[in-house]
């Protein structure tokens, strides 16, 4: 698998690569990046955090990489595996999650529950994809 170095949450913007970006929904502290390198698409996130019982604040910031044509794998899993039921074609009962190998690295991607938090409600959402060789 390549590796990347961490993106620079004070320069993501300026960046060569960067092909889109976009301001999370729900959290619009959030911003969401997305980067092409060669055959790689990145996506990163970054915020800028401040602790409430100390007032320091610092950046916050996490990416991953994989094969760009496992973004096609990974949304063509959402709409044909997480968003339908059993009957519809989706994921069998009791399984929460897909795989596939791309371009020699394995793509997974699962589902997690929440219980909700700050006044919002809970619920089931498709949270990672990893790649490991």
């Amino acid at each position: 698998m390549r590796q990347f170095p961490e993106i620079d949450p004070l320069t993501i913007k300026q960046h060569p690569n960067l092909v889109a970006s976009l301001v999370d929904n729900d959290d619009p502290k959030t911003t969401w990046y997305f980067l092409i390198i060669d055959n790689y698409m990145l996506i990163a996130d970054a915020m800028y955090f401040t602790y409430k019982d100390t007032g320091k604040s610092k950046w916050l910031h996490y990416q991953i990489e994989f094969p760009k044509h496992g973004l096609l794998w990974y949304l063509d899993s959402l709409r044909t595996k997480f968003f339908k039921t059993e009957a519809e074609g989706g994921l069998a009962k009791g399984k929460f999650h897909d795989e596939a190998l791309i371009e020699g690295e394995r793509l997974k991607l699962r589902r997690c529950f929440g219980l909700g938090a700050d006044g919002r409600g809970g619920g089931l959402c498709v949270c990672n994809v990893g790649s490991q060789r």
